[in-house]
């Protein structure tokens, strides 16, 4: 049985990135958190001369860049959400960090699922579903839609969404109930 490899230079400056708790640890003992991390001598010397404060301004501007990139798929949520938008996204971030090609997209996602309950229902659930077929695009997909409409009335009606030679259309129909 072969010892496993030290942790990269790469991998763990991520996940002190990814998580305030790991740079906390690192504040207290930069020392300690290198040899937790299994780095080689060489890179725990790296570690140890990191600036903390450096550290905490470079994952604000990630998630600063996850922010721009998650709003604009979710544009009536955050104007819904108003000033709590950023907060609440910060909020999430510091709880979620997505991987893969579609991060963003299963970002926004993740963050709409993530809301407290007095702000879920600021969530427009068309723009979840637009969400959801992107992470796992199908011929077609109806779902069912509740919720105020433009004027404040109730609606009630369904959310069809398909691919049209590789491009995603949509439509609604429904009625709009007397306030």
């Amino acid at each position: 049985m072969t010892e496993p490899e030290p942790m990269d230079w790469v991998t763990a400056q991520t996940r002190l990135l990814r998580s305030p708790k790991l740079r906390a640890k690192f504040r207290r003992d930069p020392v300690a958190l290198g040899q937790a991390f299994d780095l080689s001598p060489a890179n725990q010397q790296l570690l140890a001369r990191l600036c903390p404060d450096q550290l905490d301004a470079q994952a604000r501007t990630l998630i600063d860049k996850r922010m721009h990139e998650a709003f604009p798929l979710l544009p009536q949520t955050v104007a819904d959400l108003a000033g709590d938008a950023r907060s609440l996204f910060v909020s999430h971030a510091l709880r979620y960090w997505p991987d893969g090609h579609q991060r963003h997209t299963a970002d926004a996602l993740q963050f709409c699922e993530s809301l407290p309950s007095p702000f879920r229902n600021l969530v427009d659930q068309r723009e979840v579903n637009r969400l959801r077929f992107r992470l796992a695009p199908a011929p077609i997909r109806i779902h069912w839609i509740s919720g105020k409409a433009k004027r404040g009335s109730g609606f009630l009606g369904f959310h069809v969404l398909f691919l049209l030679s590789r491009r995603l259309r949509q439509f609604q129909v429904g009625i709009a109930l007397p306030e």
